[in-house]
């Protein structure tokens, strides 16, 4: 299998053979990852100095702290949204927590009580960087990942979303619910099949395929 479209399943599969069969650390994956993520921001977005990435709990979290470390080389100011606890992290995303929590970031808890206040604080960025939710998503998005999620588009702020807009499901291209609306998403590896729908543009925006180093199964 050596596709340049893939499903959620398939993208599953390569990702467990690179990790599992061919023996690259998860975490290398991650590093390249949020360094894609970072040079494409670098790259695109010129003027944004003030830049906000909002984590969730997974590895995309992951993608996000590393991209936060790569962008801080880079003299951006920088603020780490966080919707999870450090302890709820995957193990990965928790390495990266702890090594950009060395660096000069700022960190805020979001959370139902204070979204007002992070609505108010959003009016200083540049630019939002979507790490909230990655390909494996499914159901109906509720609770805080809904509001969260509604806030950001509201913001009037171009949005970079990791991996995926947040919401979207990467087969149907179709929001589960609420679903972030992106100027530009940086997929990793292959183009996901869902955004390449009819409706999935309005949330996907221009997408740019990075190279985070999988190697996919030959067959």
């Amino acid at each position: 299998m050596n596709p340049k479209i893939v499903s959620v399943k398939q993208m599953r599969e390569i990702d467990r053979h690179t990790i599992e069969d061919i023996g690259v650390p998860s975490i290398v994956l991650m590093e390249n990852a949020g360094r894609s993520v970072a040079g494409v921001i670098i790259k695109k977005f010129l003027r944004a100095r003030k830049i906000a990435i909002f984590c969730g709990g997974g590895n995309n979290a992951g993608d996000g702290f590393v991209t936060a470390r790569y962008l801080f080389r880079e003299n951006k100011l920088v603020s780490i949204f966080m919707l999870k606890k450090p302890e709820e992290l995957s193990t990965d995303a928790k390495t990266n927590f702890e090594i950009v929590r060395n660096l000069r970031v700022r960190f805020f808890n979001v959370s139902s009580e204070n979204l007002c206040e992070v609505r108010k604080k959003l009016k200083q960025f540049d630019l939002i960087v979507d790490a909230l939710l990655g390909t494996g998503t499914k159901g109906e998005i509720r609770g805080i990942y809904a509001d969260v999620i509604s806030m950001l588009n509201s913001s009037k702020r171009p949005i970079v979303a990791v991996d995926i807009p947040s919401g979207l499901d990467a087969d149907t291209g179709l929001p589960l619910g609420v679903c972030i609306k992106a100027k530009m998403t940086v997929t990793m590896g292959f183009m996901k099949k869902g955004f390449l729908k009819k409706n999935a543009r309005e949330f996907t925006g221009k997408v740019v395929v990075a190279d985070i180093g999988l190697l996919p199964l030959y067959k």
